[in-house]
């Protein structure tokens, strides 16, 4: 079996990272794919905070292996990102771009 410095660390068994495509992912194909030893990865683009929780919630019901939430730089919300964090999965992912980086005073360059 292929073992990669990723396998260690981020506790899978294979590396392999299930694409987070919204809609065609579920909690029960990203809980599915981290209990076979990959890395799950829910796609929370155009969800509410409240239904990145829930997602996060059904994937932690049948499996305690890592996942990956991923979140659409350009179409970022600010409240599900945050409920992401919150929840702690073992990785944040993100598409199309990098998040800027921020500061007290607000956004930087």
């Amino acid at each position: 079996m292929l073992r990669t410095p990723v396998c260690q660390d981020l506790g899978i068994e294979v590396p392999i990272m299930q694409a987070a495509i919204w809609p065609a992912t579920s909690p029960e194909l990203v809980a599915a794919v981290s209990e076979a030893g990959g890395l799950g990865s829910i796609g929370s683009v155009f969800e509410s905070a409240e239904s990145v929780q829930r997602q996060i919630a059904r994937v932690r019901e049948p499996t305690n292996r890592p996942f990956a939430v991923n979140h659409v730089v350009p179409l970022l919300d600010e409240e599900a990102f945050e409920a992401t964090l919150e929840a702690r999965p073992a990785v944040v992912s993100f598409a199309l771009g990098d998040p800027p980086a921020t500061s007290s005073s607000g956004p930087t360059p």
